[in-house]
């Protein structure tokens, strides 16, 4: 295991952007041993970044990603903003989850609608990368609730012999 703490050690501190592409190519070299095995890369907004999505790009996505997005960028095909775009997007259905109790919030049930817009966006080498971008909205969340918004923008590679 990776220390994460290198001032322990009297080492330069590793960049978290480092530590993710390197996370990613583990899974991917792990994908090649595992090719009936759909394998995805889980993370959250820190890690929404054009380094990692140009390195998946490069090695021709043997993992999915699955990244909650954090910035509105800007879509290739018509100058569209992504979260205009996923605003516009219709439905295609709903799913229901428990929210779980904390800081100060009760436990409830929230339903979200599901859509879906199939993105090109630039990176930062000045490349593109074809992406899915799925969102989960709570369009009814009770007085005084945040609504609860899920977004992700999985990679689309083309692998052969897994079903995608």
């Amino acid at each position: 295991m990776l220390d994460v703490n290198p001032s322990t050690r009297g080492e330069a501190a590793i960049p978290e952007s480092t530590r993710w592409i390197d996370g990613y190519e583990r899974i991917a070299k792990m994908a090649a041993q595992l090719p009936a095995t759909r394998l995805v890369l889980v993370a959250d907004r820190e890690v929404d970044f054009g380094a990692l999505l140009g390195r998946a790009q490069t090695v021709n996505y043997p993992a999915d990603l699955l990244i909650r997005a954090r910035y509105d960028r800007k879509l290739q095909a018509d100058d569209t903003q992504l979260f205009a775009a996923l605003s516009q997007a219709p439905a295609l259905g709903e799913v229901v989850s428990a929210l779980t109790p904390g800081r100060g919030k009760k436990a409830r049930a929230v339903t979200q609608s599901v859509s879906v817009v199939p993105s090109v966006m630039r990176l930062p080498s000045n490349q593109t990368t074809t992406l899915t971008v799925v969102q989960a909205m709570e369009h009814h969340s009770p007085q005084g609730d945040k609504p609860v918004l899920a977004l992700a923008d999985e990679s689309v590679g083309q692998r052969s012999g897994t079903g995608k």
